[in-house]
């Protein structure tokens, strides 16, 4: 069995704009396999300064991140699939050059 682990980190930061309006950021960031990093970023509004308004909003900012974070691995997913695909298709190893096509 060929286990693996990912790991990902959660930064917030609370924001006041105007000294009125308050806001959550967070940025989840994925160190995958060959060291590739992907970063996704999520932002929530914050109504009151009330410890569970808090709690909910940096959850919602957590959230976005992490969703953003999953379509950005899927769409580097694909990215890769399409690239390996057109590589076997010209029955070429991944990774390798393009052969000129000499005819």
């Amino acid at each position: 069995m060929n286990e693996q682990q990912w790991s990902v980190d959660l930064h917030l930061v609370e924001h006041t704009a105007d000294g009125s309006e308050m806001s959550v950021s967070a940025r989840a960031r994925l160190v995958g396999l060959d060291c590739v990093t992907l970063e996704g970023a999520g932002r929530a509004r914050l109504f009151a300064r009330h410890s569970t308004a808090v709690t909910i909003s940096r959850e919602v900012a957590v959230a976005r991140a992490l969703a953003d974070l999953s379509h950005r691995l899927l769409r580097s997913a694909a990215d890769e699939e399409a690239v390996a695909s057109r590589a076997n298709r010209g029955g070429e190893e991944i990774g390798s050059p393009a052969q000129p096509d000499i005819g």
